[in-house]
Order: C-alpha cells, then structure tokens, then sequence
C-alpha cells in the first residue's frame, strides 16, 4: 500500500508540493521495502522485497506517514488520518470499559498470543494481523512496529490535557510513537508507554498505522 503511494509520486522519498515540504518520506535499506528507484518498475509490488508484502512498512518517517494519509484521502475521497496519541491509546487497550495493559491482554505471560516482541520475534517484522487480535478487534498494537501518532510529544501533557479526544498541537521537537516493535521487551509494548522521537527519524522498528476520521 504504502509502495502505491511511492509509486504516484515518482517513486519519490520527497515531496514538494506538501505542509511538510522537501522533507524525507522513508529510507529504503535491504529489508522490507526496497530501492524506491528501479528502472522500469510500475506497480507496487516492484519497490517490496519478495516475502515483505504482507509486513508492516518500516524506515518510514512521520513526514512519511502523514503525507500517505493525505495521499490516501485524497486518492479515495474519505478521511484519514495518523491516529492521536488518545486514540490510539484507547483503540490499543480495548475501548473504556475493560482497558487491559497490553494491546489484548493484561497477562504478559500471554503477550506471545498478542505481540511480536523480543521473546517471540526472532529480530524481524512478521506479517501483519497473524496474532489475536484484541477486544475491538484489532491487530498488532502491541509489539511488531512502533506507531507514529498524530501529536507533538510533551512529557507533562497527561496532567494539563483536554479530558475528552486531546491531541497535542503545540510545536515541540519530537512527536509520539506508541506500540514498542519486535525489537522490545513487553514493558515497550505496554499500552500507557509513551516514546517520542524527532519526525525526520526512522529505523527498522518504526511504522504507522491509518485511522479513518
């Protein structure tokens, strides 16, 4: 998906035209998402390493991650968006009612049946939605890759923060990423862990995840 959305722009990292202008999309490496420049390519499937095409995009940045919502809004007509740091909080710990510390269960002796983490990964991605899913049905919140979310990071947010749906706008350095990855220990993965990390950054543990307004 994200490999069509590379794909309409030229197979380009960048874009001029944005509200984040000339600012890199994704980094591409050996694993999971190939050189984005190969002569000839012209379908998506073309810019994926074989046996990825299933696997959560990776070595996005959250200029990345922002513009494809953009891209697929307008692609489609609907409205999307990177999900608040609140929304995703909630979707992850299964909605108000029976909140559990992980994104499925509040056992971490069953996280395994939830998450790719350390003890179960084997230090790699795994296709998306191969574990339980969770109480909203749900996959992958926990564990596999850390999820960009929508808000700018600060520390002290919780205790000055709009009770109902707050999302951080005020300009800061870094923005929040939420989830832990295959790469962390189940306290990452736990649904309250807050990361924060400066847009431009990506790595092999950092993707997103699409919310429909």
């Amino acid at each position: 998906q994200f490999a069509e959305f590379i794909l309409d722009y030229g197979k380009s990292t960048t874009k001029s035209t944005s509200d984040y202008p000339n600012q890199t999309m994704i980094y591409t490496y050996k694993w999971g998402f190939s050189t984005v420049d190969p002569k000839g390519v012209k379908n998506p499937s073309g810019l994926v390493n074989s046996g990825y095409e299933n696997h959560p995009v990776i070595n996005v940045t959250w200029y990345g991650a922002y513009e494809y919502c953009k891209w697929l809004s307008e692609k489609t007509g609907e409205k999307y968006s990177l999900p608040s740091e609140a929304q995703w909080e909630y979707a992850a710990g299964g909605g108000s009612s029976s909140r559990t510390k992980w994104a499925g269960t509040s056992s971490e002796s069953s996280l395994g049946d939830y998450a790719w983490y350390d003890d179960n990964s084997e230090t790699k991605t795994h296709e998306v939605g191969t574990k339980t899913k969770n109480t909203l049905g749900l996959h992958d919140m926990s564990g596999n890759v850390w999820e960009w979310c929508l808000d700018w990071y600060d520390s002290g947010y919780y205790s000055k923060s709009a009770e109902k749906d707050p999302v951080n706008t005020t300009v800061a350095s870094n923005r929040v990423c939420r989830g832990g990855s295959w790469s962390d220990y189940s306290g990452y993965c736990r649904v309250a862990f807050r990361c924060s990390l400066t847009p431009s950054y990506s790595d092999l543990l950092i993707g997103f995840r699409v919310s429909k307004i």
